[in-house]
């Protein structure tokens, strides 16, 4: 039987970007393997700019004051994530000092550190998630 969610979701995402203007990625079985972003749903009374702080910090291991918000839409059916959904998303980007991450090895199996040029000659990036680096890119 398919989990199928009848209303849409409000999502945040968060692009993590370090001094040497390396985007961080992590993979989830969520999205069949395929880099990401960190991120999650955003809680009933919930700021969106809190959800994408607790997330972060609960994702990836660190504490993100400054954010910015940098795209936002509609991600509807995606054929990369585990089941039906249609995701009302807002994705910003935080500059941060660290490198070292802590997973939560719950949801994220893994990231790695990658150069904007390494994420557009990857082979598992979702076509959704290049939008968003072609974004950054040009800030």
């Amino acid at each position: 039987m398919k989990n199928i969610n009848l209303h849409p979701e409000v999502v945040v995402g968060i692009f993590l970007k370090n001094k040497k203007g390396e985007i961080a990625l992590f993979k989830s079985k969520k999205w069949n393997n395929f880099w990401w972003t960190v991120g999650g749903h955003v809680e009933y009374g919930e700021l969106l700019i809190k959800a994408a702080q607790r997330e972060t910090r609960e994702e990836a291991g660190i504490d993100v004051k400054e954010l910015q918000l940098i795209y936002s839409g509609e991600l509807i059916n995606s054929d990369v994530f585990f089941r039906e959904s249609h995701f009302i998303y807002f994705y910003y980007l935080a500059f941060i000092d660290e490198e070292n991450l802590k997973i939560d090895n719950k949801e994220i199996l893994e990231y790695k550190w990658f150069s904007i040029e390494e994420i557009y000659s990857m082979e598992n990036v979702h076509n959704h998630l290049l939008e968003v680096i072609d974004r950054i890119n040009k800030l």
